[in-house]
């Protein structure tokens, strides 16, 4: 599991611009003096396009190598300098842990983040390496220990064309 590029500014904006798969949470939770109520929030998986890097908002990553997927969260009152924790479970233990996170547990892999991009939301992308496991994936938002969020999603292996019997080999 590595960390992707947090240095994809089209992709954030398309994934904020977005009008559909949000999951908002009620509530709010008041850390210190920040309010920590989400206002909205976004998922999806990186695919290529004409101008570049696209979001498709969905809860269905391919298991392929090198995809990549993120999340966004837009809080209330977030300074600009906030500080979070990314808890990533998986359905069982990951071949390997790159980009900059830890493996906490047998299928628990963490890291920190820091810092909100120009329009004030929380963002977080992810690489799937080989032998990363298909089934339910979970990411937990923290911040000062207190759950923001959980996104769950579904890795699954991408299934192949059916072949027309009468078609040539």
């Amino acid at each position: 599991m590595k960390q992707a590029q947090r240095a994809l500014p089209l992709l954030i904006a398309l994934l904020l611009a977005a009008a559909c798969a949000t999951t908002p949470k009620g509530g709010s939770e008041v850390l210190g003096a920040i309010s920590a109520e989400v206002v909205d929030s976004r998922f999806g998986v990186v695919i290529p396009g004409r101008d570049g890097q696209n979001l498709l908002l969905t809860r269905s990553v391919p298991l392929i190598p090198g995809t990549t997927f993120g999340w966004a969260l837009l809080l209330a009152d977030v300074p600009e300098d906030i500080e979070f924790r990314e808890v990533y479970s998986l359905p069982a233990p990951p071949r390997e842990v790159t980009g900059g996170a830890h493996q906490s547990a047998a299928a628990v892999v963490e890291r920190e983040g820091h810092g909100t991009n120009e329009e004030g939301w929380l963002v977080g992308f992810w690489t799937l390496d080989r032998g990363d496991p298909p089934g339910r994936h979970v990411i937990d938002i923290y911040i000062d220990d207190t759950l923001i969020h959980t996104f769950e999603f579904e890795v699954q292996v991408p299934r192949m064309p059916r072949k027309d019997p009468g078609t040539a080999p």
